[in-house]
């Protein structure tokens, strides 16, 4: 699945209504790690993994 396909079907899965804000924020919080990660490198900085893995972890 490309990513873009992974989000949608992410953002409009059916689930518990308690659920939805959730799972809305969780795929927020990674996009969000993911394109900061990508600016930086992009940009001639350094971003790891885990760098990656711990922003969206806390």
């Amino acid at each position: 699945m490309h990513l873009q396909q992974v989000t949608t079907t992410w953002w409009t899965k059916n689930a518990n209504i308690k659920l939805i804000a959730i799972q809305r924020a969780v795929l927020a919080m990674i996009m969000w790690a993911l394109w900061k990660r990508r600016n930086t490198i992009k940009h001639g900085g350094k971003y790891s993994y885990n760098q990656t893995k711990e922003y969206i972890r806390v």
